[in-house]
C-alpha cells in the first residue's frame, strides 16, 4: 500500500484529509489448454477455426488474455476480429 506515492506497511500510519491511499493488486488469469487454435479453412472474409474446448472466444470475466480472439490478435499481427466479421459458433 502507498500513500502519496510513499510506501507504507505500517499500522500506526496516520492517514489525514486529502492523503492519497493506492494499493495494487495482481491477478493470475486461469490457464487454458496449450492445443493450438485449427485453421480449418481461411479467404479474404471469412476465417473457420477449431477451436479447442474450454477457451472463450472473447476476452470476459477472469480472461482478458486467453481467449480465441486475443491469442489470434498476438499471433497474427493486426489481426481484427470485428473488422467485417461476425463470430459464428457451433456450425
Amino acid at each position: 500500500m502507498t500513500i502519496n506515492g510513499t510506501e507504507r506497511s505500517t499500522l500506526d500510519t496516520i492517514i489525514k484529509n486529502g492523503d492519497i491511499i493506492s494499493h495494487t493488486l495482481h491477478r493470475h488469469e486461469p490457464p487454458v489448454t496449450e492445443k493450438p487454435i485449427g485453421i480449418v479453412h481461411e479467404d479474404d472474409s471469412l476465417i473457420v477455426i477449431n477451436k479447442p474446448s474450454g477457451m472463450p472466444v472473447h476476452p470476459a470475466g477472469r480472461y482478458n488474455f486467453n481467449s480465441v480472439v486475443e491469442v489470434m490478435r498476438a499471433e497474427r499481427n493486426g489481426f481484427n476480429p470485428l473488422r467485417k466479421s461476425q463470430v459464428v459458433e457451433k456450425l
